[in-house]
């Protein structure tokens, strides 16, 4: 059990549904009903993207990370419980694996060429990505090509991508700026500190940011950046709306998620400690906006989506934890506001 703990925290998987949503998104926008033995292979398939991803990103940032405690903690890599030619062999047992789930849920030759791409700017990304300089504010674009390339992927099981219309295109811009803010900025500042102290490139870090003895300073580029890129949601999911002749309820619902997700983008960024950044979970607006894509694609919240939304909607909303979460979110933000 702990070697499989030790696994589960080195590799991630606590965020593996970034990209299992992302699939099943994909084939549901396809007008795919997705049945439980293609679930399995999702899953399945989603493992072992994520697995290759973030262990390629573990090995090619080995020596920016080895003295951040937070990779300390986390990593066996770093703690050595792993060389690295066995995380090289698990790593790469991962690319057959992923051709193979694509072939069991019957992936064409377009879907397995999309996959593909998928992998190189993942790779571009890992490799580059913290040796970039300058060049990081294209680098970190890779991974949210990334992520688009997966969805046209998952959505190329169902219907070839040259039926794509633009409604799914505006979809897809929508994944790619939840994206962007989730790995560039959001997670970015977690390891700013060290990251800055190893000389690793970084977004946050060359917009200036600065982080020491946990406590964060972001910059007003930063901030203007970050609020303008989730808040362009709303033109482009209003238009997808729109596109798809929704009725007003689905408006409602959609900027209601975004409305959550800002309020608690807003407080996320007007922390200045990174320990309280950490017991705050930086990533629940992101749920929000999958959830607001959801609805205005498909007007309805999949099954699959209530196990999450129990988790970190009913959840974070009811209970107030640590101060953060409750209605104590909507007090804040709005303090935030009047400041």
């Amino acid at each position: 059990m702990r070697k499989l703990i030790e696994f589960i925290r080195t590799f991630r998987l606590e965020l593996l549904y970034i990209v299992l949503v992302t699939l099943v998104f994909g084939l549901m926008v396809a007008g795919e009903r997705v049945v439980f033995s293609q679930y399995i292979y999702l899953i399945l398939l989603s493992i072992s993207i994520h697995i290759f991803g973030y262990g390629i990103n573990d090995l090619t940032d080995f020596k920016y990370d080895k003295d951040n405690p937070r990779h300390v903690k986390r990593s066996s890599l770093i703690k050595g419980l792993y060389s690295r030619k066995w995380f090289w062999i698990i790593i790469l047992i991962q690319l057959p694996l992923v051709f193979l789930w694509f072939y069991l849920l019957n992936g064409s030759v377009e879907t397995i060429i999309i996959a593909c791409i998928s992998i190189l700017f993942l790779g571009l990304y890992n490799f580059f990505g913290k040796r970039a300089g300058r060049w990081i504010y294209l680098v970190d674009l890779f991974f949210p090509l990334s992520m688009v390339c997966l969805f046209l992927a998952a959505f190329s099981f169902a219907q070839p991508i040259s039926q794509i219309s633009w409604s799914e295109i505006l979809l897809m811009v929508s994944l790619f700026l939840n994206m962007f803010l989730a790995n560039s900025i959001a997670s970015g500042f977690y390891n700013l500190e060290y990251d800055v102290k190893s000389g690793a490139s970084t977004f946050v870090g060359q917009l200036g940011n600065k982080a020491a003895a946990y406590d964060l300073s972001i910059t007003k580029t930063t901030r203007i950046i970050a609020h303008a890129t989730y808040l362009l949601n709303i033109p482009v999911l209003v238009m997808q709306l729109y596109l798809n002749g929704a009725s007003w309820w689905a408006y409602l619902i959609v900027l209601l998620f975004l409305f959550f997700g800002w309020t608690h983008f807003l407080v996320l960024l007007s922390i200045k400690n990174l320990e309280e950044m950490a017991r705050f979970d930086p990533f629940t607006w992101l749920v929000y906006s999958f959830y607001a894509a959801t609805v205005a694609w498909l007007f309805y919240l999949p099954d699959i989506y209530w196990v999450v939304i129990v988790l970190n909607l009913l959840y974070p909303f009811v209970i107030n934890r640590k101060g953060h979460y409750g209605f104590s979110t909507f007090r804040a933000s709005w303090k935030v506001l009047r400041s």
